[in-house]
């Protein structure tokens, strides 16, 4: 029984290879999104890292520049 067992299951791992290596099969197709999404994410990444330190800047200029102004509803009083 046992050996009924690991036949199946050699067999059943041959099967999902030969499937996942197959072009157009689910396993290919999962593949080669994963692989497109690992690069994208690594354009986004170094985009990132690019663009961090200017967007800081730019961030931190507008919360942190006072500029004291007279309310408009101070003049009409």
């Amino acid at each position: 029984m046992a050996e009924i067992e690991q036949y199946r299951l050699r067999r059943e791992k041959e099967f999902k290879a030969t499937e996942a290596a197959a072009p157009g099969s689910p396993g290919s197709c999962n593949t080669e999104g994963e692989k497109e999404t690992q690069e994208e994410m690594a354009i986004r990444q170094t985009f990132l890292q690019q663009s961090r330190d200017e967007v800081l800047h730019l961030l931190l200029t507008f919360v942190c520049d006072t500029r004291p102004e007279v309310s408009a509803h101070q003049l009409t009083v």
